[in-house]
């Protein structure tokens, strides 16, 4: 996300890209106030009429601890600190599950499979991966070979 923008309009931009239903539901499922971002844009609004910096806007780090789990971000990248690099990918959490995939020798087809799904929110880490697992038992299932699971991961299995 471009800096320069306010810490609200990328929280914004975030629910709504996540495919929250309104900024309510993503407050009830951050544990936030109603009014929170209310609040946040009457703050904005303040400094805008006084003609001071709109990015210097500050929260509580609890308040944007939650924010960014529920949106499936890092702190950082709600602070608008965060420049994309190889984190390309429209689900942050499952950029994490393919790294640790591809860690764990899971086959490229069953990661590359998991990638064209498209939820209307980000998973978990842990649901991410499970599907990669899911899909790599399923490629093996069809060509009749041992799957590439990690030892951890064929025990349970």
């Amino acid at each position: 996300m471009p800096t320069g923008r306010t810490i609200l309009d990328r929280v914004r931009d975030l629910v709504r890209h996540r495919g929250f239903e309104s900024e309510a539901a993503f407050l009830k499922e951050a544990k936030l106030s109603p009014g929170y971002l209310a609040n946040l844009e009457d703050r904005i609004e303040e400094r805008r009429r006084a003609g001071k910096k709109l990015d210097s806007v500050t929260i509580q780090l609890d308040a944007a601890m939650k924010m960014a789990r529920v949106l499936g971000v890092n702190v950082e990248t709600l602070a608008g600190e965060y420049v994309g690099g190889s984190r390309e990918d429209a689900y942050p959490e499952r950029y994490w599950a393919v790294e640790a995939a591809r860690f764990v020798g899971l086959p490229e087809p069953a990661i590359r499979s998991v990638q064209a799904d498209k939820p209307p929110r980000d998973l978990s880490r842990q649901a991410w991966f499970k599907r990669i697992e899911a899909a790599a038992q399923e490629l093996a299932d069809r060509s009749s070979v041992v799957p590439m699971l990690p030892p951890k991961a064929a025990e349970q299995a």
